[in-house]
């Protein structure tokens, strides 16, 4: 049992989802804040299905987010160019707007495009529409591998 969790944690951590430890599917403590080894083995034997199905919720929720913000940035690099700088406003990739707007909001702007670096781990102040695609795409490749592997651990 407890390798089972090693290699999930392994599968989960490489991925970008949380520890299983921190699954809302597991109480580690009965009500008085205790509990011994095995009620808490038996707790979490019992609640195996629930954590892989919270898992795959997890899973599908972060992928169908990276799918829309995939599907945003390809559409900013269509009509802008794929050297469109991107920045990330409210969860959602923007392009920058015309000269006039820039000057503007000048410092919420340049915030919001390093925010869109930071968001997508990349270094530098800027990304472009090309280089946030192509980090986004990695991303979905991890988290579709990672769910694939949970479900097939989850058969086991």
């Amino acid at each position: 049992m407890k390798r089972e969790f090693v290699v999930l944690d392994r599968i989960l951590n490489n991925s970008g989802f949380g520890k299983i430890g921190n699954s809302s599917a597991v109480s580690w403590h009965d009500n008085s804040g205790h509990g011994g080894f095995s009620e808490n083995l038996n707790k979490v034997e019992s609640s195996r299905p629930e954590i892989f199905k919270s898992l795959m919720r997890e899973a599908d929720e972060k992928i169908d987010r990276e799918l829309n913000r995939l599907s945003r940035v390809v559409e900013i690099s269509q009509n802008r160019g794929s050297d469109a700088i991107v920045r990330l406003k409210n969860g959602c990739f923007k392009s920058d707007s015309g000269i006039v707007k820039r000057l503007i909001f000048k410092s919420r702007y340049k915030a919001e495009r390093r925010e869109a670096a930071r968001h997508l781990g990349l270094s530098g102040e800027n990304v472009s529409a090309a280089s946030a695609a192509s980090k986004i795409q990695e991303n979905l490749r991890k988290l579709t591998e990672a769910s694939y592997k949970l479900q097939a651990y989850s058969r086991r």
